[in-house]
């Protein structure tokens, strides 16, 4: 097999959590055809976990993640990458503040994953995702942008799913982790969806391989945004990968 000779270094802003960081360049490896080791991508990996919680400072109540996260940007840039990639759904509410501190593109995970939403025509969605992330409206405007409607959790769902997220954070997946995110799910498949984005990586993570006993489809962002960044880097995909 040929290496591409436009290949592009890939800068990972990581460490939102360490797991989601470690699981979205799994799947990188996972979905690239290759025969040696040469004929994969290069990633340039800052995991970081000292980067101050998004939710937090979005809900008013912590510290501002945005030097943190500049500074990984600015050093990432300096390492040699070519584009930036943040596996942390909620840290792309401060997007513009990043892209604006560097001269290489950082992929816009929202949009992309709401792009393949459309692609596959997803009308009406629901959103599983931090309390800050739904706050942000950063998800409202990519799928307004693609015209599909979107629902979020009931409080007290939303509630659970954030309590299984934080727990998967600091203790790794397990049963009762789940039942947090099936039971935010299975609200959202009983109000006339077609669909429902995972839209936060410790969610991707958790629900990988995951039969959650509902008909509703899932939409893996992670794995979209994989997909997107291996494509942007030059790499091959395995046959079937291309396809949403």
């Amino acid at each position: 097999m040929s290496i591409s000779p436009n290949r592009r270094v890939v800068g990972v802003l990581g460490g939102m959590g360490p797991g989601a960081t470690l699981e979205f360049m799994r799947r990188v490896l996972e979905i690239t055809q290759a025969d040696s080791d040469q004929e994969h991508i290069r990633l340039i990996v800052d995991s970081n976990p000292q980067v101050p919680d998004r939710t937090d400072f979005i809900l008013a109540r912590g510290q501002d993640p945005r030097p943190a996260l500049i500074a990984m940007a600015q050093g990432l840039e300096g390492a040699g990458a070519d584009f930036l990639v943040m596996p942390c759904n909620t840290a792309h509410y401060f997007l513009s503040d990043l892209q604006a501190s560097v001269g290489v593109p950082i992929v816009d995970w929202p949009v992309e994953v709401a792009r393949a939403a459309s692609v596959l025509g997803v009308r009406r969605t629901g959103v599983l995702a931090t309390t800050g992330t739904l706050v942000s409206g950063i998800y409202a405007r990519a799928l307004d942008r693609f015209g599909i409607e979107y629902v979020v959790p009931s409080n007290d769902c939303q509630q659970g799913l954030m309590e299984a997220i934080y727990q998967i954070k600091h203790e790794g997946i397990s049963r009762q982790r789940m039942a947090g995110i099936e039971g935010a799910l299975h609200d959202l498949a009983s109000r006339q969806t077609d669909s429902c984005l995972l839209a936060c990586t410790e969610v991707s993570w958790a629900c990988h391989g995951w039969e959650p006993g509902s008909a509703v489809r899932l939409v893996d962002g992670m794995d979209v945004v994989a997909r997107h960044v291996v494509h942007l880097a030059g790499g091959n995909l395995k046959v079937g990968s291309a396809l949403i």
